[in-house]
């Protein structure tokens, strides 16, 4: 009986086996070995783990026998490559194309796996130890791999430089710097003769002291200035921020701009004449009892002006009234108020007139428009729904409706009097005229007593009236009448 070998599981005949089919079992057992001896096969992955097949008994070549092995696709993720038979031990060469790192494993993986990183290959020995099987890799391309990842060159001390990656391709090129602080002042040599023009700015206060400087009370350009004995100096302009009062008097006129900030009390005169047209950098005047501009006077809370006050603005127009309340007056009474409180409104003194040359639309997003008489509910209308007008009186159900198809009176019509109406009467005090044809799409019912009196036009274009169900009277397009019981004529007694 034939077996099989414990690597790639090529047939071994024995004598007398295979009767008419040995040459089918050679050729595969041909096929097998030209596979794993030189045999190059691409397999692409679906962004998924891959059990790489090789059956104990195979019928054909499968892709485990394959001594080369290219992984391509378009992984998202690391994925692991298993052998199938963790009991074979076996030698591949491995591609990875994947755009993710492939992990190899013989078994559960615990023996040891081997990684290969995207765009690297590996030749790997699986020593087919069982359950626990180790993956070892033996190629010189995990060796520059490793190199390339791990191996940096870098100084320390007072000369540093960054990390540079090695991978034995190329030539090493350490960019270098010296540390901060390293460089003290014993590390200066006296003859250095450093040019001041390699000196940074003082800028920390008493580092330089008053006897290392030359300094005048005089009007001097370009000169540090000092006071004299007496607190005082000469100078042309002064640009500064005075912080202190000014007791004096400028006599003179002021023709430049003040930029520092003026923050004292100025108790003497100013008779000179600022001299710009406008001064951009005054931001505070002080607290003044009242300020008048043109005819605009400004006094305490109060804007007034003499005439006509125009508010001419690029942008918008806030009004913020915390109080809630903004008022429209005219000579001091109130005309207009605005509520600004959680629910919004506006209070009228007086008859108010709405005069406009144009539309007035009304855009009630809650969909009710209300109508009230002392703050008490007179009526509403109902706009929520398209093409449509409900009536309401108070706050009862609905009492009108005029739709884009017609009128509907809820609850019945009343005509020249003020009783309510009864439940879907059409009730006029005088007669109901139509300049023209008076046309209903039905039957006309009139109800009273125990049983309806209903005119009707028939199939027939006949003319019907009944009492309940009853046909009493029928007259058709020719003139013909038809009775249901007597017909008396001439009687009196109606």
């Amino acid at each position: 009986m034939a077996s099989y070998t414990n690597i790639s599981g090529v047939k071994l005949i024995t004598t007398g086996d295979e009767a008419g089919t040995w040459g089918a079992s050679t050729n595969t057992n041909l096929e097998i070995v030209d596979a794993a001896s030189k045999g190059f096969k691409k397999i692409t992955m679906t962004d998924a783990d891959y059990t790489l097949p090789l059956d104990n008994n195979p019928s054909a070549v499968e892709n485990g026998h394959y001594a080369g092995i290219e992984f391509s696709g378009a992984n998202s993720a690391e994925r692991t490559i298993t052998l199938e038979q963790n009991d074979h031990t076996l030698v591949y060469t491995f591609l990875n194309n994947t755009g993710q790192n492939l992990v190899i494993k013989q078994g559960d993986g615990s023996g040891g796996t081997v990684t290969i990183a995207d765009g690297y290959s590996a030749m790997v020995f699986c020593d087919g130890a069982g359950t626990g099987a180790k993956v070892t890799d033996v190629s010189s391309a995990a060796k520059a791999q490793a190199l390339a990842n791990s191996r940096n060159f870098s100084i320390t001390g007072d000369i540093t430089a960054a990390a540079v990656a090695f991978d034995g391709t190329g030539n090493v090129a350490l960019s270098s710097s010296i540390t901060a602080g390293a460089i003290v002042n014993a590390d200066i040599s006296a003859s250095a003769a450093i040019d001041d023009t390699k000196l940074a700015t003082i800028s920390t206060a008493s580092k330089v002291s008053n006897s290392a400087t030359t300094a005048t009370d005089a009007n001097t350009a370009s000169a540090i200035v000092a006071r004299d004995a007496s607190g005082n100096f000469s100078a042309g302009t002064v640009t500064a921020a005075l912080t202190g009062n000014v007791t004096g008097n400028v006599t003179g006129n002021v023709t430049g701009n003040v930029t520092g900030d003026l923050t004292g009390d100025v108790t003497g005169d100013l008779t000179g004449t600022v001299q710009t047209a406008a001064q951009p950098n005054i931001t505070s005047l002080g607290t003044l009892t009242t300020l008048t501009v043109d005819d605009i006077t400004i006094n305490g809370s109060t804007i007034s002006d003499a005439g006509d006050l125009t508010l001419d603005v690029g942008g918008d127009i806030s009004f913020d009234a915390d109080g809630s309340q903004i008022y429209f007056k005219d000579n001091g009474g109130v005309r207009y108020t605005f509520n600004l409180d959680a629910t919004p409104s506006m209070s009228v003194s007086g008859e108010f007139t709405v005069d406009v040359s144009s539309d007035i639309t009304l855009d009630a997003d809650g969909g009710d428009i209300y109508l009230k008489d002392n703050n008490v509910t007179a009526g509403r209308i109902d706009v929520s729904t398209a093409n449509q007008l409900n009536f309401h009186a108070g706050n009862n159900n609905e009492q009108f409706k005029v739709v884009g198809t017609g009128v509907n009176a809820v609850g019945g019509l009343r005509v020249g009097d003020t009783t309510a109406p009864t439940d879907n009467d059409i009730y006029a005090v005088a007669d109901i005229e139509a300049g023209n044809d008076v046309t209903v799409g039905n039957d006309i019912i009139m109800t009273a007593g125990a049983s309806d009196w209903k005119v009707e036009v028939g199939a027939s274009n006949e003319l019907n009236i009944y009492y309940g169900s009853t046909r009493l009277f029928e007259l058709d397009s020719s003139g013909n009448l038809t009775v249901r019981g007597d017909i008396t004529a001439f009687d009196t007694s109606l």
